[in-house]
């Protein structure tokens, strides 16, 4: 097992069993606490790291793909917020077209990433 939780440990760890929340038989890698598992979401209480168990290593190496492309779907959706905010002060088509242009070359990106990310779910 893992390190004795510190006293403030402790009392998240109590809480956490107090709201029902499931104790797992896995421990933090970085406090050496219990894990939990509450409403699909797994993490530690005490250090707040969250974690995706899998089973096997193509499991692993299939949960890191779509987290890197969860990661970059969402770097596209704040890009194409950024140049959303750029837009009212845009004066004349010159300054606004390549704006609004850009973020269809990013919109459609995403539309791919999720076809891509879609795809990937329906054959796990």
């Amino acid at each position: 097992m893992g390190e004795i939780p510190s006293e403030g440990g402790s009392e998240k760890i109590a809480e956490a069993l107090k709201r029902g929340w499931t104790m797992l038989n896995e421990v933090c890698p970085r406090c050496g606490s219990l894990i939990f598992r509450t409403d699909g979401e797994t993490l530690c209480v005490v250090c707040g790291d969250r974690f995706i168990l899998v089973k096997t290593d193509q499991e692993a190496v299939e949960e890191e793909a779509r987290l890197r492309l969860s990661n970059i779907r969402e770097i596209l959706i704040s890009k194409v917020e950024e140049i959303a905010s750029e837009v009212p002060s845009a004066i004349g088509h010159d300054q606004i077209s390549p704006k609004v242009l850009l973020m269809n070359e990013i919109l459609d990106a995403i539309k791919k990433l999720d076809l891509i990310i879609s795809k990937r779910e329906r054959s796990s």
